[in-house]
């Protein structure tokens, strides 16, 4: 349907809205919670927008570039990524900003409160806005909670300015908790090093916890190493190829039977297609041949065995990091592939759906309400970081931000595996190296 217009404890199509909001530190806060009153599944859009003064407007791709808007074109987008959730983009900055009028205005996410959103332009509008795609589901879930934020900036500072801004009225969300930085050092045992000269490489972090005295003597952080949301299934077909989707399932039951752990986490855990079957990716990769079943790691999944007790385990935890004070031993958790490429983009699972904790989506196209993945890998890196940071161990994520930034509060080091010499030299943009 069309846009309506909704105020606070309005109810219209169907949906309720409960807002409320402050002015503080010259900037204003708005909280508010959708409810579908109708008892079916919703796909909603709910929007803010903020109305623009008279004058040219100049629209902030990023810290280095911007753009005069067209005022004959309806939408200027930011540096957007194309999902399969939602109306389809999805904004990689936490923020939107323009300048017109000698003002800076800016739009932005709590970044402690994630839904699928984007921020956009409306020139011909005159319209600054932020649009959250939203999945209600009766009963499991008829409701989303969202928070944003309105501020302005010195118009001549553009979006440095702007972030700056932002980074001020949610400080939490940017404590960088590890002090000195460095080389980044995977798979090999640092002790190997010919010559013992491990210093010459400025190594500070190492994705695998292989010698934690060794790495304490020379400064470095040992990390516990993890990859969420995936079970690597290793299968071939009868001739040695790769296996059918009917044999991948099959063979799954089977190691649920003999009580294999990650068959047990599948069992509770697994994403579902949108035909309510396990969901999974059948891939050839070096480390597995065979099937990649997607995993919702939330913490808050119900079961004896779930994705993130399998990756998460009591025993293991105290085994790592109880009794021991920094920086003796484990020094942190090392989230590997923490955007999830090989993880299907929504579950369908509905016994999961009321057990989330952040908003649930909608497939593109279908409407059919959802779970994203990228709030599934929020939950999991959230919930991990508020059991790590306690015991003063720190957060380490592989390939973030590359297309979501919510990740980031809860993580101390950001990383991303690259390869600048892929058939030539091609370092990555400028425009990615700032993000």
């Amino acid at each position: 349907s069309g846009f309506a217009r909704i105020a606070d404890g309005e109810t219209v199509k169907g949906l309720r809205l409960k807002q409320s909001g402050e002015n503080r530190s010259g900037a204003r806060f708005f909280s508010g919670r959708i409810e579908d009153r109708t008892r079916k599944d919703r796909a909603v859009t709910l929007l803010y927008a903020v109305p623009l003064p008279e004058g040219e407007i100049t629209w902030w791709d990023d810290p280095r570039r911007s753009r005069a808007a067209d005022p004959e074109k309806l939408n200027e987008f930011d540096n957007t990524w194309g999902e399969e959730c939602g109306r389809g983009p999805h904004s990689r900055w936490s923020i939107g900003a323009v300048t017109v009028g000698g003002r800076g205005i800016a739009i932005g996410i709590d970044p402690m409160m994630p839904a699928y959103y984007r921020i956009g332009l409306n020139p011909k509008l005159r319209l600054l806005y932020i649009a959250y795609d939203l999945g209600l589901a009766a009963p499991e879930r008829n409701y989303a909670d969202v928070s944003l934020c309105v501020f302005g900036f010195k118009a001549e500072e553009g979006f440095r300015g702007a972030f700056e801004r932002y980074r001020a009225l949610y400080p939490e969300a940017f404590v960088s908790r590890v002090k000195k930085h460095g080389s980044w050092v995977a798979f090999n045992k640092l002790s190997t090093v010919p010559g013992g000269h491990v210093e010459d490489f400025h190594f500070r972090f190492n994705e695998y916890m292989w010698e934690p005295d060794f790495d304490d003597a020379h400064d470095i952080l040992s990390l516990r190493y993890m990859e969420p949301c995936t079970w690597w299934m290793k299968l071939k077909n009868t001739s040695g190829g790769l296996p059918s989707y009917d044999e991948c399932l099959a063979h799954a039951k089977e190691e649920l039977k003999k009580g294999v752990p990650d068959a047990q986490a599948w069992a509770t855990s697994v994403f579902k297609d949108r035909f309510g079957k396990p969901a999974g990716m059948i891939l050839n990769k070096p480390w597995c041949f065979g099937i990649a079943w997607s995993m919702n790691a939330a913490a808050g999944l119900p079961g004896e065995m779930t994705e993130y007790k399998l990756k998460q385990g009591e025993k293991d935890f105290e085994k790592n990091y109880g009794g021991k004070e920094f920086p003796k031993g484990v020094d942190g958790e090392y989230v590997d592939s923490a955007e999830l490429y090989v993880t299907t983009a929504l579950d369908f699972d509905r016994t999961h759906f009321g057990k989330m904790k952040t908003p649930l989506a909608f497939a593109a196209g279908t409407y059919k309400v959802g779970i994203f993945k990228g709030l599934v890998a929020y939950e999991y890196v959230r919930a991990l970081a508020e059991r790590v940071w306690p015991k003063g161990r720190f957060m380490f994520a592989n390939s973030t931000p590359h297309n979501w930034c919510w990740l980031a509060p809860y993580v101390d080091v950001l990383g991303t595996e690259t390869n600048w010499n892929r058939g030539g030299w091609r370092p990555m943009s400028d425009a990615a190296l700032l993000y």
